[in-house]
């Protein structure tokens, strides 16, 4: 294996492991969320890193300054050529669904496992500087119709669209600004 995907492999071993070791936890002594409220956030301007890991692949999008465009690669867990692209500084519309998550409503961890019981990823976002990232488990309905995120001792129903979740695993197809590399 290259050396070059070392640090994606820790990073997504990283993100499994915190999500496995948080899912059972949420709902238990949380504070109630009130519906509208953002529960989760990165000003969009200032995501430096999103990563989003599904049983089809990594999405990895990464920036070194504040606001501008992201160096995109996408690997797939079919075997196919990894594909590269860079994407706009708000990933074509979809980086403030992806970075701030707003509840609809809060839910009870079997609420979710009910309502929401299609896995479809793990997502980390990391802000510039030197604060901690986001992790959060994606979950949709078996209609693929509204999304449910895990984090922390939450499970929220949220506002964005499920569409947005729907370019990551997309790549390069739904966020291209300029030609592969």
């Amino acid at each position: 294996m290259k050396s070059r995907y070392l640090p994606l492999l820790v990073l997504v071993a990283l993100l499994g492991g915190y999500a496995l070791g948080n899912a059972g936890r949420a709902g238990q002594d949380a504070p109630d969320i009130i519906p509208g409220t953002v529960v989760s956030g990165i000003v969009q301007d200032h995501v430096s890193a999103l990563v989003f890991v599904t049983a089809k692949g990594t999405f990895t999008a990464q920036r070194s300054r504040v606001g501008g465009p992201f160096a995109v690669q996408v690997t797939f867990a079919d075997g196919r050529p990894a594909r590269h692209c860079t994407a706009s500084p708000d990933l074509s519309g979809q980086l403030l669904n992806l970075s701030t998550f707003e509840a609809k409503r809060q839910l009870s961890f079997e609420a979710r496992a009910k309502d929401f019981p299609v896995h479809v990823g793990n997502l980390f976002t990391q802000p510039q500087g030197r604060e901690p990232g986001n992790v959060v488990m994606v979950y949709t309905n078996e209609q693929r119709s509204s999304v449910a995120v895990v984090f922390d001792r939450y499970a929220v129903e949220l506002i964005a669209p499920p569409a947005a979740f729907d370019g990551l695993e997309a790549g390069c197809n739904a966020f291209a600004q300029s030609v592969e590399y």
